[in-house]
């Protein structure tokens, strides 16, 4: 998860290079709550394994929580436009997906869609980093 998460950021930073006179970002994934968290529709999925679209659902979660912190913390023309998230949601969707099928579990993925801040996401790496307990 950590490296979907420090994809995104790159991206996002990247993006935000040259505006040229665009208007800000509005959306793209989910809607930005007061505060500037993303307000996540609840956390569904199932039991098994996971599929594409839990994948595609958690790649734009984790680029909404970036979106976020960008528009709290820098100026709006420094923000990614609506044009350039939707060029990195699709190249993450197109660069991630696999690596998110292989790479995570059910538990990791609703760890995940239930942070609301970056740092909740990073402590979701960390819990699935740690070595399973002995049985």
């Amino acid at each position: 998860m950590r490296k979907i998460g420090l994809v995104v950021a790159a991206a996002l930073a990247a993006a935000c290079g040259s505006r040229q006179g665009a208007a800000p970002a509005g959306g793209g994934g989910a809607q930005v709550a007061s505060g500037g968290a993303p307000a996540t529709a609840p956390v569904q999925g199932g039991d098994g394994p996971l599929t594409e679209a839990d994948c595609v659902q958690l790649i734009d979660h984790i680029l909404d929580l970036g979106l976020a912190r960008q528009r709290r913390e820098k100026k709006p023309e420094e923000v990614a436009t609506e044009e350039q998230v939707a060029q990195i949601r699709a190249r993450m969707h197109q660069q991630q997906v696999g690596e998110c099928l292989r790479g995570y579990d059910r538990a990791a993925w609703r760890c995940a869609m239930a942070a609301t801040t970056e740092e909740a996401l990073g402590a979701c790496d960390q819990a699935s980093a740690a070595p399973a307990p002995p049985k």
